[in-house]
């Protein structure tokens, strides 16, 4: 009786550990396939010839395949370098979708639904998840470190109506829990009343800030928001937030 209780726990054991390691594997290979894909979508992408090009001329063909896509984001130095995609009728539509509509773990970055990209709010959000691999979100991780965010202070977001880059101000985490401590409303801040409103809100996201960049947006700025999740805290968010200068 004994021999078979431990023959049954060692062959429960290589189970535990067969599965564990088909998901480890299954999780980087899909990682792989995933910035295959991206690459993919990058060789599509025009390269500007002595000119700058504009975004139909640059993404044409992407956007021939798919018409969701609003705008292309890049940050140096990160795996961040995606189309980022919108669609009014279903915000999170591409939340477990890839570029080609069929289902990804990871996603695809995507701008908040009522967004309007030409006229531009006071601020826009883009969600993408934060993955261990890096991809997608995972790398805004390196801006909680302060000597990364001062040799990474911008970056760039193209949409079809704007190319334009964006200064850093604040990066800060919290919770998606008002009775959490560290509870910030920033995922339904799009337009402010008027200046006092959108004062406190930047306050707001500078005393969290993990560090002080010495840059407080003015009434009238044009901000964008990436937000991500956070895993210290059930249901956080890492969110960093920059304001347009170009």
């Amino acid at each position: 009786m004994k021999k078979f209780l431990r023959n049954l726990l060692l062959v429960l054991c290589i189970g535990v550990f067969c599965f564990s390691l088909y998901k480890i594997v299954s999780y980087y290979y899909e990682g792989y396939q995933s910035e295959k894909r991206v690459s993919e979508l990058l060789s599509q992408v025009k390269e500007d010839e002595g000119r700058t090009m504009s975004f139909v001329e640059k993404y044409g063909e992407l956007l021939k395949q798919n018409s969701d896509m609003v705008g292309w984001i890049t940050i140096e130095d990160t795996k961040v370098n995606y189309p980022v995609m919108q669609t009014p009728n279903d915000e999170e539509f591409y939340l477990r979708r890839n570029f080609d509509k069929e289902y990804e773990f990871r996603g695809t970055p995507f701008v908040n639904a009522n967004a309007n990209l030409q006229d531009e709010d006071d601020n826009m959000i883009i969600y993408a998840h934060n993955m261990d691999d890096g991809t997608m979100f995972g790398n805004l991780r390196k801006f909680t470190d302060y000597s990364f965010y001062e040799t990474h202070k911008t970056f760039e977001f193209d949409t079809i109506y704007h190319n334009s880059t964006y200064e850093i101000f604040a990066v800060f985490k919290t919770v998606d829990d008002p009775d959490h401590e560290l509870y910030i409303d920033y995922y339904t801040f799009f337009n402010a009343e008027d200046e006092e409103s959108f004062n406190e809100q930047i306050q707001k996201y500078k005393q969290a800030s993990y560090y002080d960049t010495g840059i407080t947006p003015q009434y009238g700025d044009k901000l964008l928001t990436l937000s991500t999740c956070e895993y210290s805290n059930d249901n956080g968010r890492l969110v960093v937030v920059a304001r347009k200068v170009e």
